[in-house]
Formats: structure tokens, sequence, C-alpha cells
């Protein structure tokens, strides 16, 4: 793979690490004053962000692109380790797509109430992911099938 597809994929991955952060907890940026929905998204539904601060489960139906967008950029992060060769560097590289991976997945099931009060993957589950990907990380291929296997096949 060229260098320029590989920093494509890198943006990408990157930006679908940021959009993890913002989805997972839009309640209390709404609290602090921050809507990071564009508001050409909220004017073409209609909404201001004074509207959606006097009624934060208004945004809910308007993450659902970013949801979409977040799993495209992350499945680029995924393309982008299979061109990672060395063992220490893919393991370092991995863990944060595997993270956002587990916590897009809470994401996309939470309900506006449990969005408002922030999404998080627990510390056990942390710890899970470490222990798997140390052992994906000595198969050739066995971090893009974790990576697979977090994402549901989707």
């Amino acid at each position: 793979m060229s260098l320029d597809e590989m920093v494509k994929r890198g943006i990408r991955y990157g930006k679908g690490l940021q959009l993890v952060n913002i989805l997972r907890d839009p309640g209390k940026d709404l609290k602090l004053g921050r809507c990071y929905i564009p508001e050409e998204a909220l004017q073409t539904a209609g909404l201001s962000v004074a509207a959606v601060q006097a009624d934060p489960a208004k945004l809910m139906p308007l993450l659902t692109p970013w949801k979409k967008l977040c799993r495209e950029h992350l499945h680029e992060g995924m393309r982008y380790l299979d061109e990672v060769s060395n063992k220490r560097l893919l393991y370092a590289t991995a863990l944060p797509l595997l993270l956002g991976i587990k916590t897009l997945a809470l994401i996309e099931a939470a309900d506006w109430p449990t969005l408002q009060a922030g999404v998080k993957v627990s510390r056990g589950e942390v710890s899970k992911v470490l222990l798997e990907a140390g052992m994906a990380v000595l198969r050739k291929g066995g971090m893009r099938k974790l990576a697979e296997r977090y994402f549901g096949g989707r």
C-alpha cells in the first residue's frame, strides 16, 4: 500500500475515534453548552442548538448518520492496521480501534437516557480487550479477526 493510501486511512481512523468521543456523551456536552452536530444538520431537521439544549432527546435521530459514518471510519482503521507489521506497533495502534468498536456498539445499543448519562466501556471489558489483543497480535491476521468479531460481522 502506498504512503498516501496509509495516510488517508490513518486520517479516517482518527476521525472515527474522534466521532466515538463525540457520540459517547452528547448529554454531557449539551450541559456544557457544546453541540458537535453541525448546525446545518440541525437546521435541516428544523432544530437549533437552543432547541436541542432545551430538549436534548431531539438530538437522538440526528445521531444515526454520524454513527454510520463512525463505523465506516473505524472500518478504515481496521484496513490501516492490516498494513502494520511490527507486533508492538500493531498492538499499540489496535487498542484504540478495538475500544472504539466496543464503545460504538454501546452507543448504537443505547437509548437516549443512557446516551445522556454517557457511554463507557467498563474496566473489566477494557482488561478483556487488552488480553484478547495481546493474544491476537501473536497470530497472523489475528488482530483483523478480533476487530471483525468486535464489529459483529457488520
